[in-house]
């Protein structure tokens, strides 16, 4: 996998909030989002120092128009920001892309990691999903380039029709993921990963190929059970039968924002794997 990472080293630095003390929680994002989309579940961590870094173009970190913002690329990037900031025995907590990107991170910085809780997201080729075969053709069409570019494709459709309950997602919160990437340009940045779902599929196959270095870990996965566009009943039995140890959480009354519809009910879940997830002295 390692051969599969570009040269990041020039990239410019990301953005990140960090808040509480004590024992580490890595939060990644995915797209279209950025730490933003953590906001409810923070207060509920409050025995944790909690890190969300923005993955590049995103949030509040750097928007450079030249950029590589490939899965891999952003992995790349993770890997560093992971080492500068010596963070250690971190509790993974990955959403949608930040799934084959923190993966990515992992499976190459294991000593770093305690434990990892997946939600609504994948670390193997999404190809083997027929909608998602369907929507690459169209992604990768003149018809794709344009939505993402001129209609914001990815806030407007996709993330606007995530949610389980539309009342969840009010104006103000819509608004804000709207106005991050608000040129033609900067939208490009969000096309690059939708290109990706199938175009890196060499990336994802690479992770599901470690799945067995995987189980090393503790492993959690928690699914919003209303998720349109990851549906439970096409990923959870693949997940399930990848990594057979992990312990399953099902949130019926969320799509595929549970950070978003249900964040009490996703950081009661996540502390109490944590919990029961011995300190990596104890566990030798």
């Amino acid at each position: 996998m390692k051969d599969l990472l570009p040269d990041v080293r020039n990239d410019p630095p990301l953005h990140f909030a960090q808040t509480g003390k004590d024992a580490d929680v890595l939060l990644i994002h995915g797209t279209p989002s950025s730490g933003f989309e953590w906001r409810k579940v923070i207060p509920h961590l409050s025995g944790y120092r909690v890190t969300l870094p923005d993955h590049l173009g995103f949030g509040k970190s750097p928007q450079p128009l030249n950029a590589d913002y490939s899965p891999e690329a952003h992995a790349a990037r993770l890997i560093r920001f992971v080492k500068e900031q010596n963070l250690r025995d971190v509790h993974l907590v990955l959403h949608d892309y930040g799934g084959p990107i923190g993966l990515g991170m992992a499976l190459q910085l294991p000593e770093h990691i305690r434990s990892i809780c997946l939600i609504n997201t994948w670390g193997f080729p999404l190809r083997v999903l027929p909608d998602v075969r369907r929507g690459a053709a169209v992604m990768n069409s003149f018809l794709g380039r344009w939505l993402y570019r001129y209609y914001h494709f990815s806030v407007r459709f996709f993330l606007k029709n995530s949610f389980y309950s539309k009342a969840n997602l009010p104006e103000d919160v819509y608004q804000t993921y709207l106005q991050v990437h608000d040129t033609p340009e900067k939208r490009m940045i969000l096309y690059a990963l939708a290109k990706a779902m199938t175009l890196s599929d060499s990336f994802s196959q690479a992770i599901w190929e470690e799945r067995s270095t995987l189980k090393r870990w503790p492993l959690q996965i928690i699914w919003g059970m209303a998720d349109p566009f990851l549906p439970a009943k096409e990923l959870l039995p693949i997940w399930k039968e990848g990594l057979p140890e992990a312990a399953v959480v099902e949130l019926q009354k969320s799509g595929h924002f549970p950070q978003e519809e249900q964040p009490e009910e996703l950081a009661r879940a996540l502390l109490h794997f944590w919990e029961q997830t011995p300190t990596r002295s104890s566990s030798k």
